[in-house]
């Protein structure tokens, strides 16, 4: 597949009119490196198998299914939606109109929830046709109109079932959804494309794929381990999630669970029963299974049967066989100690990058180089702040290609490290096998040290590392206790000292917020709001707003048009600001008066820089777990055991101007202590002299390892990550991967 390639895809039955579209696609800016090609189907017997054709023909990434009558106005209509489709990886499809919900009579524009706008001359004549507005980068539809349709991923048109030339844009919206995509409409200032379609005359056969759709598509429910299982076709048919007998708690729902375990062993039957498959097909099926157990808890945090397989596959990997060269990589060799980093993706927003970051920044004075290895950075920019942390260090950095050719990649990164490092870190992704692979044969390698950054879920990596860094003591008893890995050590997030650079009041006055108002602040991933049982973030702090009418709270990272943060919104006259993930939060820190810490589950970097800031932090309510917590700080106050006496912390909070000035004075100074400067480089420096290089040759779990059975905790938090949305990643996941194994 060619990302640097965009095909526009037509059905032709009038020269003329497709002629004059291909010069408004030929006028277009086109990105830099970047290719266009144009495909143009003539005699196709329905619109579905013509665009079938179409895709089959092309290598392009980026397609553009567009009629003939169809002339894109936007010139940047190209940089644009290459750019949205590039931050938005969930989303598989855009078009220029649609609608939010499909009515029953399979008809979207007699929908109330139409959205978008095109210029159109349905009436007899070119107007503006324009609907409810996109007021953020796109608007996830149920469904968008095939005059035009781009995708950055292929998903097969239904020609089994669509014969002509009507409801394919409507099926192909529903498979998007099925298979775990977002489709939207784009944010269009003005509209991007005129459609000079003419009054249309709808033929008889609009009828009959219009019950074909309603039969297809309206009348399923909608399961994600269905659509999950729908997915994996590669030799893997038909295979049920069983439902298995509740032999626990009766007041804990473990349906969830056994069907997450299911799903898990429904993986791992597809590996091994292809056994004999080439190495970059098995790897593929290692990422799979990774993703089930990540993503969908099973109660399980470690596989070492499946670690062991890979590493069997490690141990087979030979530099004989494949010619490795990395000379073409600038490495900048040198006397001092060398750091090699390896992640799997690195993301503008969210924890565990920065966490990387902040690492090489804290040992920037000492006498060390620190390089980075990106192996699935997929079509992800690598933020500017990390490349120029990295130069700081006279380090380099390196991207593995969107080639699935694993094991060169696995043997270039056994390579780097053998010939450059000192000591390898890895903050790899739970489902990344890549290091497993590369570092599974352990002669001739430095030490490893893996960050537990994801210390709630399953991972791999413990059968390869020396040492695993634990952040919290929380995420310590499980490394321990579930994964049976005995060489662990707690080290505190690294974080940068913060400083107020603008005063409160201008930057106040920079959003247009009062400067009397007492200001909340949380920031975390939208999935971490997610209501579960009692723990309601958006209407307890409705209720909270509502008894403290000077208050304003800004919460960054839902999605701001999901229901409930609307209602909430509306219910406190705007009260409640919630604001889309950005990297851009520092100003909000600075403008703020208290930090609350996210739940049900905890956002533990964002709090942590909160008190930096000399903000003070509120723990969340009756925490479901300690692992869902922050630690506890000899500064912060417990988490309360009610919500009553949450709700009365808080106000004490917003009443009492002294408490926050001694709270965040003291909170700042514990996690100075923790988790900056000498402090945190003195414990990093004792780790790595007795944990690390002293027992390089030890590899780090126990060699009798027995599986505990699921506790109640963990049947919550899978069905957390269901109510979440963690399980609609996980369907894109195994799509994305499936398309690779149909293609490979």
């Amino acid at each position: 597949m060619n990302d640097k390639k965009i095909a526009f895809i037509y059905c032709v039955n009038n020269r003329a009119l497709y002629e004059e579209s291909v010069r408004y696609v030929k006028s277009l800016y086109v990105p830099e490196g970047y290719e266009i090609e144009v495909i143009a189907i003539e005699g196709a017997s329905s619109i579905t198998s013509g665009y079938n054709q179409g895709m089959r023909q092309t290598d392009a990434k980026y397609k553009v299914y567009l009629h003939q009558d169809v002339f894109i106005i936007n010139k940047n209509f190209l940089i644009d939606s290459i750019e949205l489709f590039k931050r938005n990886i969930k989303l598989g499809m855009i078009g220029v109109i649609g609608a939010r919900t499909i009515p029953k009579s399979g008809i979207w524009w007699e929908s109330e929830n139409k959205i978008g706008k095109v210029y159109d001359s349905h009436t007899g004549k070119i107007e503006l046709l324009q609907f409810n507005d996109v007021e953020k980068d796109y608007e996830p539809v149920a469904a968008i109109d095939g005059l035009l349709m781009m995708t950055q991923y292929d998903i097969p048109w239904r020609e089994d079932i669509f014969k002509g030339w009507y409801f394919y844009d409507l099926s192909q919206s529903r498979e998007f959804f099925k298979a775990g995509f977002d489709v939207g409409i784009p944010f269009q200032e003005k509209p991007w494309v005129i459609h000079d379609c003419g009054i249309i005359d709808i033929d008889e056969t609009f009828d009959a794929n219009r019950k074909i759709f309603i039969t297809e598509y309206l009348k399923i429910e909608d399961s994600t381990e269905r659509c999950i299982l729908d997915n994996v076709n590669y030799q893997y048919k038909n295979q049920n999630v069983s439902n298995v007998g509740n032999h626990y708690n009766n007041f804990i729902n473990y349906d969830i669970l056994y069907h997450n375990q299911e799903l898990y062993k429904n993986f791992k039957s597809i590996l091994k029963g292809n056994a004999k498959e080439d190495f970059n097909k098995k790897i593929i099926l290692s990422k799979m299974i990774g993703a089930c157990g990540w993503l969908a808890h099973t109660g399980r945090y470690v596989d070492y049967e499946l670690e062991n397989e890979l590493l069997e596959m490690a141990n087979n990997l030979s530099y004989t066989a494949e010619k490795i060269d990395i000379s073409k990589i600038k490495i900048k060799r040198n006397d001092q100690f060398k750091v090699l980093h390896v992640i799997s993706t690195a993301y503008l927003t969210g924890g565990h990058t920065r966490l990387m970051d902040r690492w090489i920044k804290l040992r920037r004075d000492y006498d060390e180089v620190h390089s980075v290895v990106f192996t699935d950075q997929r079509g992800s920019v690598v933020p500017n702040w990390l490349i120029e942390t990295i130069n700081q260090t006279n380090g380099w950095y390196y991207v593995f290609s969107n080639d699935y050719n694993f094991k060169s990649k696995c043997l270039k990164l056994r390579k780097l490290a053998e010939e450059w490092a000192d000591l390898i870190v890895l903050h790899t992704h739970p489902n990344d096998p890549i290091p497993i692979l590369a570092f599974g044969y352990k002669e001739g390698l430095p030490p490893i040290i893996l960050v537990n950054h994801a210390d709630h879920v399953y991972w791999l990596g413990g059968s390869i590392c020396d040492a695993v860094i634990d952040i919290r003591e929380a995420g310590q008893l499980i490394t321990k206790h579930r994964r049976a890995i005995e060489n662990t050590v707690v080290l505190p997030i690294p974080l940068s000292v913060k400083a107020k650079k603008i005063s409160k009041n201008r930057l106040r006055e920079k959003y247009g917020l009062p400067s009397d108002s007492v200001i909340l602040l949380s920031i975390a991933s939208g999935y971490k709001y997610k209501p579960y049982q009692h723990l309601n973030f958006p209407i307890v702090l409705e209720d909270i707003l509502k008894k403290a009418p000077n208050v304003i709270l800004i919460v960054i990272g839902p999605d701001p048009q999901e229901k409930i943060w609307r209602e909430v919104s509306k219910n406190t006259n705007g009260r409640i600001i919630v604001i889309r993930a950005t990297p851009d939060v520092e100003e909000f820190y600075q403008l703020s008066d208290i930090f609350l810490e996210s739940f049900p589950i905890c956002s533990i970097t964002s709090a942590l820089d909160a008190m930096l800031y000399g903000i003070p932090v509120i723990k969340a309510p009756t925490p479901l777990s300690n692992i869902l917590t922050m630690e506890d700080y000899s500064s912060l106050d417990k988490n309360p055991k009610s919500l009553r006496e949450y709700k009365e912390l808080v106000l004490r909070y917003i009443h009492d101007i002294q408490i926050r000035q001694i709270k965040g004075n003291e909170q700042r100074e514990e996690v100075m202590k923790k988790h900056t400067g000498k402090g945190w480089n003195d414990l990093l420096d004792y780790i790595l002299l007795t944990n690390v290089f002293k027992q390089s040759n030890l590899r780090t779990r126990s060699h009798f390892f027995k599986e505990q059975e699921p506790s109640e905790f963990d049947a919550m938090w899978a069905e957390m990550q269901k109510n979440s949305g963690e399980t609609n990643f996980l369907s894109f996941e195994i799509n994305f991967y499936n398309q690779i194994l149909n293609n490979l």
